[in-house]
């Protein structure tokens, strides 16, 4: 699977690293500074501020103290700065290596089977319809192109071992943690592809018939699409899930 990110993201992330990483680069400095010579930096930093500088000179034990703590910050805005400088790096932004979702290269429309969700309170809660259509199209790195995509309405996250009631056993046998998407649509979706970025995002992309009513009302059928994502690297939050060109709300 490959890692991709709106471009407007990308750009912003990567002005914020810059700027934190200038940032550090004055601080680095005064740490050296404090750890090579801490008796020249008292004299021109703190010494003006007594009236006999000469009487108020730290010891020699002092001095020592400043050097270990200056050490100290040294080694952590080093250790900070090479962090921040990888993850301007194309494809470490997820740590060295991207660890792909399994994938399915779709070529034709394959029929998929779908199954009523359970209707109820937590069905509404979720995803605001009485009735829905769950269905688990092939997770693709190359979804049909004759397929249109279709907005994510809303989703939510799924544990397989505790699942919410309306998914009755569809994700049952299954491990880790799964987004369901709600979308609507005039036919069952025949794909999904599913990009995880870093900590921070997962773009997805869901590949159904939707007509011009269906894109811009309440036409069409309301679907659940299960996808399972890398949850130990991913950090989902509010603004965490993309359909391609902007954030959905769960």
């Amino acid at each position: 699977m490959a890692v991709k990110c709106p471009d407007p993201l990308l750009s912003v992330a990567s002005a914020a690293v810059d700027g934190l990483i200038l940032l550090l680069v004055p601080i680095v400095a005064l740490s050296l500074w404090g750890l090579i010579s801490p008796r020249s930096q008292w004299r021109v930093l703190a010494s003006w501020s007594y009236r006999d500088p000469a009487a108020n000179e730290p010891s020699d034990a002092a001095y020592l103290g400043t050097r270990l703590v200056n050490l100290v910050i040294i080694g952590c805005l080093v250790w900070a700065t090479v962090g921040l400088a990888n993850l301007e790096k194309p494809g470490a932004r997820a740590g060295a290596t991207t660890t792909p979702t399994p994938t399915v290269e779709a070529t034709s429309l394959a029929p998929v089977s779908t199954m009523a969700a359970v209707g109820g309170k937590e069905l509404r809660a979720a995803f605001g319809v009485d009735e829905a259509s769950i269905v688990r199209p092939p997770v693709s790195a190359q979804p049909p192109d004759s397929v249109p995509t279709v907005s994510v309405r809303r989703w939510q996250k799924a544990d397989p071992g505790d699942p919410p009631a309306y998914l009755s056993n569809a994700l049952g046998g299954q491990s880790g943690t799964w987004l369901v998407l709600g979308v609507r649509a005039d036919a069952p979706p025949v794909g999904v592809k599913v990009d995880e970025v870093g900590f921070e995002w997962v773009s997805v992309e869901v590949h159904a018939p939707c007509s011009e009513s269906c894109r811009t009302g309440s036409a069409g059928d309301y679907f659940l699409v299960p996808v399972q994502v890398q949850v130990q690297r991913i950090a989902l939050n509010d603004g965490a899930v993309f359909d391609g060109t902007r954030r959905v709300a769960p």
